[in-house]
């Protein structure tokens, strides 16, 4: 979804406060009237939702943004944080609304966040309320205290 801000910005209105040989001139105002089109970054990605969990990989997907800042989305960069970290590492860069993340370790828990680029910059990220938790086995699974 595209949107924007068009703003016309004319000096006509200001005609009894222009010089007396600007107002007798139609081609002064021409040169006065602009159209200005104001771009920005694209607001947040929405709607995260992981599946298809296993002991390496899971599947994540997300919506796109509800305004691209006037300017098209460019590619979303998915970042991961291996919980007690504080830092989130780039893992991919896409063009789609969708990735497996792979290289996961089983026993660890990783918080996620989805970011939207376009020709303005970067959206604030879509941050993951639950931690994902790669897992060996359902008997795993209900030994962990947070997944």
């Amino acid at each position: 979804m595209r949107s924007f801000v068009k703003l016309n910005f004319s000096l006509s209105h200001c005609h009894s406060m222009l010089p007396r040989s600007l107002t007798n001139s139609t081609s002064a105002f021409k040169l006065l009237s602009h159209n200005f089109l104001l771009t920005d970054v694209p607001s947040a990605p929405t709607g995260l939702r992981v599946s298809n969990v296993t002991d390496k990989s899971a599947d994540v997907s997300w919506t796109a943004p509800d305004s691209d800042g006037g300017t098209p989305i460019t590619n979303y960069i998915v970042q991961t944080r291996i919980i007690p970290r504080s830092t989130f590492t780039t893992v991919q860069e896409t063009t789609e609304t969708k990735v497996t993340l792979t290289g996961l370790v089983a026993d660890s828990q990783y918080m996620l966040q989805i970011i939207a680029v376009n020709a303005e910059g970067q959206s604030l990220p879509l941050q993951s309320r639950e931690p994902i938790c790669p897992r060996r086995s359902s008997v795993f699974l209900m030994h962990q205290r947070h997944c």
